[in-house]
């Protein structure tokens, strides 16, 4: 039963990313939240792009690393409920999961303390433990993919702070309402669904240009 909850229940998009994905939306709307919250929200989001773009980049640019129920020798027991074969032919190193929802909740920390704490804690115990339980990672998979994304939200800073603050007015944006949520809307989808239609895409791209 224990399994099942794991392998089943906890990879769910709705249940892994949503509640992350939520404290982002929380602190845009708080009737608080001022221009410099928001602007950490939004960099943020950059910080997620550039941290699964990093991540994704390492994983097709290294030596292949299989995860550990597909790793020969290593006689991995794998819980109840995980297919034989799932992402068999991804590589574990690092983990992409990790590296977004740490980009995320670094900028939800800069943004909220407590919703930051909140959601550091739901990435380690929700995001990050479970793969690991369920032998698609390695703890240095899960290790690597967080500093990546805390790597990601600095330089996303780092970026901010280098260009021109006029650019980064959000209130010019939000100006153009309709069009400037259906674009929030659209990266907020993907971000809870781990950008899952991204990477397939990248990886079969990558495939064929390989072949």
């Amino acid at each position: 039963m224990f399994d099942l909850f794991v392998t089943k229940f906890l990879t769910l998009h709705s249940v892994k990313a949503f509640p992350i994905v939520a404290c982002l939306v929380w602190v845009w709307f708080d009737e608080n939240c001022g221009q410099k919250r928001r602007l950490h929200i939004a960099q943020a989001l950059a910080a997620g792009f550039l941290a699964i773009v990093i991540s994704r980049l390492v994983q097709n640019s290294m030596n292949f690393h299989p995860r550990p129920l597909h790793t020969p020798g290593l006689d991995f027991v794998a819980p109840y409920g995980v297919p034989a074969d799932i992402a068999h032919n991804w590589s574990s190193f690092p983990s992409d999961h990790a590296a977004l929802v740490f980009a995320l909740t670094m900028g939800i920390w800069q943004a909220s303390r407590r919703l930051g704490i909140a959601s550091l804690l739901w990435s380690i115990f929700v995001v990050c433990l479970p793969r690991i339980y369920s032998g698609f990672h390695f703890p240095s998979d899960i290790v690597s993919g967080a500093v990546i994304g805390v790597i990601s939200f600095g330089l996303v800073v780092f970026a901010f702070r280098k260009i021109e603050w006029s650019l980064f007015d959000l209130r010019k944006y939000i100006r153009y309402g309709p069009l400037f949520y259906t674009a929030a809307f659209f990266v907020l989808f993907e971000m809870v669904t781990m950008f899952d239609d991204v990477r397939i895409a990248s990886s079969g791209l990558l495939g064929s240009l390989a072949d």
